[in-house]
């Protein structure tokens, strides 16, 4: 389970891996607005991406992530990946990163045409857990550097 802000649309988004729904709801009343099904199984990590302005979940039982529309509350792409996504993190500047934990992982993504990109190796770096982006390290249970 996961959530995510779209603050010019004062909405929000929450994740729920169990029954595959994103639930939006209003920031300022915190009403729900809408509820449908992700594109794969087991949404978790969430993400809004201020560059393209969608919404990114993790979904880690079908290994993709689905990629949503604001405006619309729709799904617009489902983009695969190979391993189970974990979380995803945004350089601003139309790169959207996501790890995977079991694979020790990290790949990046275009955010306009939503394709993989690159996929590096963390080794020696272990089950990268969490994901924050400073263009130099990545937690892991065991450090990494990248250069």
């Amino acid at each position: 389970m996961g959530i995510a802000i779209v603050s010019e649309l004062s909405k929000g988004y929450i994740s729920s891996g169990k029954d595959t729904l994103i639930t939006v709801f209003d920031t300022k009343t915190f009403k729900v607005i809408t509820r449908f099904q992700a594109s794969g199984l087991g949404p978790d990590a969430i993400y809004f991406d201020s560059f393209s302005k969608k919404v990114f979940t993790c979904n880690g039982k079908s290994k993709n992530l689905s990629v949503i529309e604001p405006a619309s509350d729709k799904v617009i792409a489902t983009i695969p990946v190979d391993g189970k996504p974990e979380g995803c993190v945004s350089d601003g500047k139309g790169k959207v990163y996501v790890n995977f934990e079991a694979e020790s992982k990290i790949c990046q993504i275009n955010a306009s045409t939503f394709k993989v990109e690159n996929v590096w190796p963390l080794a020696p770096g272990e089950e990268p857990t969490g994901l924050a982006i400073d263009n130099e390290t990545i937690v892991c249970s065991a450090p990494v550097i990248i250069n």
